[in-house]
């Protein structure tokens, strides 16, 4: 269980007056008690005038926890049964002997949209009945923290960093599949196979109990959409393709996010060119980055630069957004509107694109850092990156 996490957790209930925090997504289970629940049946509760308590089914394997031992329930039941119910009654129970009743609880109401649990093909069987149990624990009712909490999701302790290096070190093998496979010949679905296949092997590591690949390729006149969607499909590459790979990886219950744009055959000058924009347009809004800044300023350095070049329409999207808990953190987006102020310990991505006809296709890198007090540090600077993966110019036609 960690520690900074928990105080960070105690804060959060003594500035918002809850007796208790009911946490239940398994993004929410890792940033609080190191634990990427298997088949989704865990919850933890932080009570204020106790330590927190993780409740997890019998079915689950506790070798998913990621730091020392935290207070741990076994709640048995037998498939098929109300498991929900005999999770209530054991939290109720402990609730009137931890909780306080004239406080509320806090939990986000909404169950949706969560992050992948071990088991991905089971789906989180969290129903309004469920909900309502939750919302009645203390005689006081409940408070929705939905927003509030989403801090404490941005923040990641030295810790966290720790275990999402570990990704990038899995998600470099799916990097090297991409680029080994650049060839005339090879379809957008086949190379999308080869790199989550590379990433589902790192799951024998004796430090990874758990990695997933989520990978979305596109090639030549595909990558012209890629501002908009990712979609593998049965598309052929051909000399002189663009070929984007945006790739999501989550080991351990931790994410990262990260896209490469390579070529089919020996980059020409024009595509060289091309990148060489939004290569600069990545590094000086990186050099822009440090806590007190404006996620709109960001936003602005990158736009600076593909303005300078005559690409403003081409660029479509947001500059980049949170990362570490969920493939999408909830907080911070990097765009022209959100003035939001930057932190240090914040994980996010930055990731400028160009896309149309007018150039031949699409380009976007997308890299993962953190936010420090004066500057920050690029967590994916280790990957194989350019249009060849060779980290330097490529040879020209």
């Amino acid at each position: 269980m960690h520690k900074e996490r928990v105080k960070i957790i105690h804060d959060y209930l003594e500035e918002h007056n809850l007796s208790a925090l009911v946490l239940y997504r398994p993004e929410a289970l890792v940033m609080s008690m190191g634990y990427h629940p298997h088949m989704g049946l865990g919850m933890a509760v932080f009570y204020r005038n106790h330590g927190p308590i993780l409740y997890v089914s019998e079915y689950e394997p506790l070798d998913r926890i990621l730091d020392e031992q935290p207070d741990i329930k076994k709640i048995n039941f037998q498939m098929g049964t109300d498991a929900m119910g005999a999770f209530m009654n054991t939290i109720k129970a402990d609730f009137n002997q931890y909780g306080n009743h004239t406080l509320p609880v806090g939990l986000v109401k909404d169950a949706s949209q969560v992050s992948i649990t071990g088991t991905v093909a089971e789906g989180l069987p969290f129903t309004n009945e469920w909900l309502e149990g939750l919302e009645s624990l203390s005689k006081a009712g409940y408070v929705d923290i939905s927003h509030s909490i989403q801090q404490i999701f941005a923040y990641k302790t030295k810790r966290d960093i720790e275990h999402i290096k570990k990704v990038f070190e899995v998600t470099q093998k799916g990097i090297d599949a991409f680029y080994g496979q650049l060839k005339a010949g090879q379809t957008e679905i086949s190379i999308k196979a080869c790199i989550e296949y590379a990433i589902t092997l790192e799951g024998n590591r004796d430090d990874v109990f758990m990695a997933s690949g989520f990978a979305q390729v596109q090639a030549g006149q595909h990558t012209t959409m890629s501002g908009r969607y990712n979609m593998a499909t049965g598309n052929v590459l051909q000399e002189g393709d663009f070929v984007l790979l945006e790739l999501a990886v989550c080991v351990n219950g931790y994410w990262c996010d990260i896209t490469r744009t390579g070529y089919v055959g020996t980059p020409t000058q024009q595509a060289e060119a091309m990148y060489q924009i939004i290569k600069k347009a990545q590094m000086q809004a990186i050099a822009k980055l440090r806590a007190g800044v404006a996620c709109s300023e960001i936003y602005d350095e990158a736009m600076n630069v593909i303005k300078e070049a005559g690409y403003e329409a081409n660029f479509t999207h947001a500059l980049g957004h949170g990362v570490g808990f969920r493939y999408h953190d909830y907080t911070p987006v990097i765009g022209p509107d959100n003035h939001q102020v930057l932190k240090e310990g914040m994980v996010i991505t930055i990731e400028p694109g160009i896309y149309g006809d007018a150039i031949g296709g699409g380009i976007r890198i997308e890299d993962n850092v953190v936010i420090l007090k004066d500057g920050c540090n690029i967590l994916s600077g280790p990957l194989r990156s350019g249009l060849k993966g060779l980290d330097e110019e490529a040879v020209h036609e």
